[in-house]
């Protein structure tokens, strides 16, 4: 979910931005450091945490959350949309990404047995390459629809794309979350019958 998400808006974020804004490349690519520094820096600190608070499905739907409120600011895109609104929604995306990010890493590892922590990081890690995949060209299909003014249709398919970003990442916490405690309950499952006999 956050390769379909985030990973594909900010992908085609930069070109929104000189396109659809007027910013100059440098100006795109300086914009678009306050969410990978925020990125890197929220894994980072999440990192510290002990890990049943910075792990699991608690943890990943807390950033898929994060994500969605941080899409929200960029899925309002005009052509004049002020330099802070484009940071908070950057730098809030960033802090989502860093928090899922780390969960997912753990999980992928902590969720086989032992002997199989490079085949659950090698799952991790396609999954979230073909959902970027997926998700750039969903993004891509959106953003560029004909129009007579290719600035406003450049705009309004960003938009489009952010809010479905924000409903994919909403989906995806949910998700987390069920499928967390659907795990727990079975795990739990043959120990309440062991008891029982």
């Amino acid at each position: 979910m956050a390769g379909a998400g985030i990973v594909a808006l900010v992908s085609f974020l930069s070109t929104v931005l000189e396109r659809g804004t007027g910013r100059s490349g440098l100006a795109a690519a300086t914009l678009l450091l306050a969410w990978s520094v925020t990125s890197v820096v929220t894994a980072v600190l999440t990192r510290c945490l002990p890990a049943r608070l910075s792990a699991g499905g608690g943890a990943l739907c807390v950033g898929l959350v994060v994500i969605a409120v941080g899409l929200v600011p960029l899925a309002l895109l005009t052509r004049d949309l002020p330099t802070w609104q484009l940071l908070l929604g950057l730098h809030v995306t960033g802090a989502g990404t860093g928090i899922a990010n780390t969960a997912l890493g753990r999980e992928a590892v902590a969720s086989v047995p032992s002997d199989f922590a490079g085949v659950g990081s090698g799952i991790n890690n396609t999954s979230r390459y073909v959902g970027a995949a997926i998700g750039v060209t969903v993004v891509t299909v959106l953003a560029l629809q004909p129009s007579t003014d290719p600035i406003a249709g450049l705009i309004a398919g960003w938009n489009t794309a952010a809010w479905l970003g924000v409903v994919v990442s909403m989906i995806g916490g949910i998700a987390a979350v069920a499928l967390e405690r659907a795990d727990r309950r079975w795990q739990d499952r043959p120990t309440t019958a062991a008891h029982q006999a």
